[in-house]
């Protein structure tokens, strides 16, 4: 779980509010609450480490607990706010809401029928409450809704409103002058949550709590626990839908292939879902869709989505427009410039433009078609791929250029391996082998390059033997991540090799051991 509070600050607005753990701190520190001002922690979902990953993990995030997410003078900022939820597809956002009245006038204009991965919670306290904001709540377009009955100051019955909503959470107040919180009242709302089939969690007790007719006083740090020892929490059926699975790597192959290839890589990926992806495009226009389509699916049930692509499955996925989705790729011998390949086959087959605009499509001695519209297209549809790549390149590849994938690779968000005799098909035991350790290598080593450390002695060796004055493991895990650098593997160490210098690193306690100019 992580915490975003764009901007804090609050005014009380309902019978719930009146001791508010928000303004009592703030009060302890002189801090006055009914200022709201943006946070240094405004943008924290987008930032971004200097290798490139988001500083946010991927992870239900729970969003403005120090104000209200719909609090009328964060109107201006909540538009971009909604833009970095947008961008975060991995991550689940929560926010808690005693404004659901504003609901429809702060969603953005591309909301539709509500946010994959926005849970919103409306909170009630009494009937009164639940009637006003429930009868709202329950007609807001929101794919994930939930209510809080904290603090629950008053029976309510909200069966009625229970449609489409995915869990109720109960909870005390928490004040030397709460007002007191029945169990009774806690197990008659429990009762109809289980009638309706909806999720229902006992979150913490009251200060002042009452059961079977005896008045408890409860201390603050009690009252969690208290609420779990009554074990009466319910699972039902709607929670589910909003717990998505960890993480996804989708295989995608080239012309010819099918998606049995996928099983080869369930032992690199050991504890990930591992699935191929039997596409039917033949052509990128029709590949946008259908690929945009399979990674939406999949985003609706996976925080993370990495990719494994073949060739012109490569090029294909390329043409999404919800890359966003994904985390990061894994090109083997990819199409990065079709234009240039058409072009290329022209050439081989001794056809013209003029000739192929004229007829339209050409059948080539070679078996491939030639075609003017899809020609056209490639042309019209520039690449634009902004997912971090790692792309792995046949020294003889006869279908994209050495220097046709450098200028690819030039981005920061790639990185080039090149295999020594590697072909555009990588099909024998010696490629597959080299393929299997790239994937390992990279799916390791760089994903944990921030337990990449050293020992004194080694700090020592390292600035003495390149002659630094930095601090040598940062300056080393920055070769590492260095899209120019080769990193390969050598019985127990890894090797990263730059123009100037060899970084040993020992592949199972992520120590580096030596590093020395060339």
């Amino acid at each position: 779980m992580t915490r975003w509070d764009p901007w804090r600050g609050c005014h009380k607005c309902s019978d719930g509010c009146l001791h508010c753990y928000i303004h009592k701190g703030d009060a302890k520190r002189n801090v006055d609450t009914s200022q709201i001002v943006q946070t240094r922690q405004f943008s924290y979902p987008i930032e971004r480490k200097n290798n490139g990953e988001y500083k946010m993990k991927t992870s239900l995030v729970y969003v403005c607990f120090s104000s209200d997410f719909l609090i009328e003078e964060a109107d201006d900022w909540r538009v971009k706010c909604w833009k970095m939820i947008k961008e975060r597809q991995d991550c689940t956002f929560l926010f808690l809401t005693k404004r659901i009245e504003r609901f429809l006038q702060c969603i953005p204009s591309d909301w539709g029928t509500g946010y994959d991965n926005v849970v919103v919670c409306c909170t009630i306290e009494n009937q009164k409450n639940a009637d006003k904001k429930l009868s709202i709540f329950s007609k807001c377009p929101i794919k994930h809704k939930v209510i809080v009955a904290q603090p629950m100051i008053g029976p309510i019955q909200l069966e009625s409103y229970l449609k489409d909503i995915e869990q109720v959470i109960v909870g005390g107040e928490s004040d030397k002058e709460a007002r007191p919180l029945y169990y009774d009242w806690v197990l008659d709302l429990r009762q109809q949550c289980i009638r309706k089939g909806v999720s229902f969690e006992f979150r913490q007790c009251g200060t002042h709590f009452v059961k079977d007719g005896i008045f408890y006083t409860l201390q603050v740090k009690d009252l969690m626990k208290q609420a779990r020892k009554a074990n009466i929490n319910y699972k039902g059926n709607g929670i589910n839908r909003m717990v998505k699975k960890e993480k996804v790597v989708l295989y995608v192959h080239g012309k010819g292939g099918s998606i049995q290839e996928a099983n080869d890589y369930k032992q690199l990926f050991v504890d990930t879902e591992v699935i191929g992806f039997d596409y039917k495009s033949e052509n990128p226009w029709d590949a946008k869709e259908e690929f945009s389509n399979k990674i939406t699916e999949l985003a609706q049930k996976y925080h993370k989505i990495d990719v494994i692509a073949n060739s012109i499955g490569a090029f294909f996925l390329m043409q999404i427009d919800n890359s966003s989705l994904i985390q990061k790729a894994y090109f083997i011998s990819p199409i990065v410039n079709m234009e240039r390949l058409i072009l290329d086959m022209m050439s081989w087959a001794n056809v013209s433009e003029a000739e192929l605009k004229e007829k339209k499509e050409i059948l080539t001695d070679f078996g491939e078609i030639l075609s003017w519209d899809y020609l056209e297209y490639v042309r019209s549809h520039p690449i634009d791929w902004k997912v971090k790549t790692h792309v792995l390149y046949g020294e003889k590849d006869n279908l994209t250029s050495f220097n046709t994938m450098c200028q690819f690779v030039k981005d920061n968000q790639r990185d080039l391996t090149v295999m020594t005799k590697g072909e555009h098909w990588f099909h024998t035991m010696e490629q597959m082998d080299f393929l299997h350790l790239w994937i390992q290598t990279k799916e390791y080593l760089i994903d944990r390059i921030e337990y990449v450390h050293t020992t004194k002695m080694g700090m020592e060796r390292i600035k003495k033997n390149l002659g630094i004055e930095v601090d040598g493991v940062e300056y080393c895990r920055k070769k590492i991540l260095d899209s120019k650098s080769t990193i390969t593997r050598k019985g127990k160490n890894w090797y990263c090799e730059t123009d100037t210098e060899i970084i040993t690193i020992n592949a199972n306690s992520l120590t580096i051991i030596t590093a020395h100019r060339k």
